[in-house]
């Protein structure tokens, strides 16, 4: 079992960081925090875990115990972690936050009687369990009795990375350090905004400055004191909002750009003109409001500016990180069609200066954009990863073979039973008697069946969202009701006389 240290794990592959050991004397539990890809010098493989748990155990007790033993014993945990981020690729690909996703799979690998968590524990039973979860949750004989959201845990994620390194030669190179733009003594109005109003690619492709700091509101009910960042100008003669922040963007960024945009949505061809003429007499020669027309026009593609394009008007955000809850607001804001993008920026410092990079956080490119593929009929959107297929007979019978969530069934027999109207997200509350988080995490299971199973981007039927009524609604036409309907009655109904 080693060479006589007892209380050391030798880790011989970072020989490169010099002699490494776990020290088995001073193990214990750690924050989740501690455990950042920034500070993380390495990671454990399975056979690691085992090896460390046997060295462990050896240490405590001195039982030689094999690591097939661990093996056996932690197998459940290790497949728990392969499901969660089999369900969570497949609900961020919907459009699902990542922590919205695996919050869901806590209720359901903790739901079922008994749950599927426990069922993992079982070799005979992890299959099954497995299928639930591509087929719409959990069987009909162990439903849920109580669903439980659990805070994160630590479980292996994938890590998306950057390096920046300077060089000093052909062979020599040195590691930056991340920094935040204040411990270098940058500010936003003096330094970030004027690297925007010098490179407004940083904003995107195609994009040129219209005004900055703009605050010349005007209301009948008096003038707003708000102030604009930046403003811009696309190819396809949209403006482009932006709202920059030196740090992290505060959790309302998303909501006061919403609003600099309903704003801004009110310019005309000439009133832009006129701040436009403003901005390039402020950082050069005085031109007039004609020609200041005239360059914002040439820039489009269509050389003119149309009252359609300007209403709808693009947002750009520009931040060190976004929490939480405004990726999941800009997720859903682009859902419900307004084109929102998310730019992070990152300093770094190195000997003699100090690096900027840009990255677009949201939306993402998807494997679609990578890829040279024969030309197809199917359509693809730009967030999915499945296509677009319409559902059939067979589709609608292979479904009502594997669904046994009564919220999916619930969805599903609603909509059937009135074709062509919508059904609220609160009439499937009442009508399944079902709890309304515990619906979400029904329809979240729905989202991942059809894609594993089906292999299709859109549900077996048709979903909006109503701001008005700020909640969900579905719909089917008469030909999927008929399908529907078909497929869950009885060839041979029993007669009774």
């Amino acid at each position: 079992m080693g060479n006589g240290f007892f209380d050391r794990m030798p880790l011989p592959q970072l020989a490169h960081l010099g002699y490494c050991v776990a020290r088995l004397d001073r193990i214990g539990s750690a924050e989740t925090a501690l455990a950042a890809g920034s500070d993380r010098l390495a990671c454990l493989s399975e056979l690691g875990i085992n090896m460390l748990q046997q060295r462990l155990a050896f240490h405590l007790t001195r039982a030689e115990i094999p690591t097939t033993l661990f093996h056996e014993a932690f197998a459940h945990t290790m497949i728990e972690a392969d499901l969660l981020e089999e369900w969570n690729d497949a609900l961020t690909d919907a459009g699902y936050p990542i922590e919205e996703a695996s919050a869901l799979f806590e209720q359901f690998i903790r739901s079922g009687d008994p749950s599927h968590q426990q069922q993992l524990m079982d070799p005979q039973r992890r299959a099954s369990v497995r299928v639930r979860l591509q087929t719409g949750g959990a069987d009909s004989r162990h439903e849920p009795r109580t669903l439980i959201v659990m805070p994160g845990r630590d479980l292996p994620a994938k890590t998306v990375w950057m390096g920046v390194f300077s060089l000093r030669s052909s062979w020599w190179a040195r590691s930056a350090t991340p920094v935040s733009l204040s411990e270098v003594g940058l500010t936003e109005r003096a330094h970030l905004q004027e690297w925007v109003l010098a490179h407004p690619s940083i904003l995107g492709p195609g994009i040129m400055i219209v005004t900055f700091e703009f605050d010349r509101w005007w209301s009948s009910g008096g003038n707003p004191l708000d102030r604009l960042d930046v403003l811009g100008l696309d190819r396809s003669g949209q403006l482009v909002v932006a709202e920059l922040k030196r740090g992290a963007a505060p959790d309302t960024v998303e909501m006061q750009a919403v609003k600099y945009a309903a704003m801004a949505s009110r310019f005309t061809a000439e009133s832009l003109a006129s701040q436009h003429a403003r901005f390039l007499a402020s950082r050069g020669p005085a031109v007039t409001d004609d020609e200041a027309l005239n360059a914002l026009e040439e820039h489009t593609e269509a050389k003119s500016l149309t009252v359609e394009t300007l209403r709808q008007p693009r947002i750009v955000l520009l931040a060190a990180s976004f929490p939480p809850v405004v990726t999941a607001t800009a997720v859903w804001l682009r859902e419900m069609g307004l084109n929102i993008t998310l730019v992070r920026f990152q300093a770094y410092r190195t000997a003699s200066e100090t690096l900027v990079t840009v990255s677009q956080l949201f939306p993402l490119p998807t494997v679609e954009d990578f890829t040279v593929v024969p030309r197809s009929n199917v359509a693809f959107t730009a967030t999915q990863r499945y296509p677009t297929l319409e559902w059939n007979g067979d589709d609608y019978a292979q479904l009502a073979e594997v669904t046994v969530n009564p919220g999916v069934r619930g969805v599903l027999d609603l909509c059937a039973a009135r074709p062509g109207q919508a059904v609220g997200y609160a009439d499937v509350v009442d009508a399944t008697g079902r709890d309304r988080n515990v619906l979400r995490a029904d329809l979240a299971s729905l989202t991942v069946m059809v894609k594993k199973r089906f292999g299709h981007a859109n549900w077996p039927v048709e979903r909006e969202w109503s701001a008005e009524a700020g909640e969900a609604y579905y719909s089917m036409s008469h030909q999927q009701s008929q399908a529907w309907i078909a497929a869950t009655t009885p060839e041979n109904p029993a007669v009774s006389c």
